[in-house]
């Protein structure tokens, strides 16, 4: 991998996944690229570690389909809250509802799962290296 700017080496990614398996797998496949991560159960767990620490956080990366508030909640409570906070959706159920809504909705990135710890990690980089934070761009895996 070539260089990176300053702003994505050593970022921190809230990764949020109810999920247990998939959001360690995330965060190793960061982790192992330099990035550290904090990890949430849920999109209301999410908030509330994005309401304390929302400075220090570069980045979300969430499950899509979620108890209690989903992915799409989340991104649109980060939008209005932290309009700067780029969110990267993912899910293994892309299905045409899905898509409809996320397109409705305004949805920044989404990533299909399963997917390769090198396509997240090259993902969530060109996110956070682009001079607008990665806002408002779909993208399909």
């Amino acid at each position: 991998m070539g260089p990176t700017s300053d702003r994505s080496t050593a970022a921190c990614i809230l990764v949020v996944d109810d999920e247990p398996g998939v959001r360690r797998f995330a965060c190793q496949a960061l982790e192992r690229e330099g990035f550290t991560t904090i990890e949430a159960a849920d999109g209301a767990e999410a908030l509330r570690i994005v309401e304390h620490t929302a400075p220090a956080i570069a980045l979300v990366l969430s499950d899509i389909r979620m108890p209690k508030v989903d992915g799409i909640q989340l991104e649109q409570t980060c939008r209005e809250r932290w309009p700067g906070l780029p969110v990267v959706l993912m899910s293994g159920e892309v299905t045409r509802d899905w898509v409809v809504r996320l397109v409705r909705e305004d949805a920044h990135e989404v990533i299909r799962k399963p997917f390769q710890p090198g396509t997240l990690v090259q993902t969530i980089r060109s996110i956070l290296d682009r001079p607008d934070g990665g806002t408002h761009n779909l993208a399909g895996g």
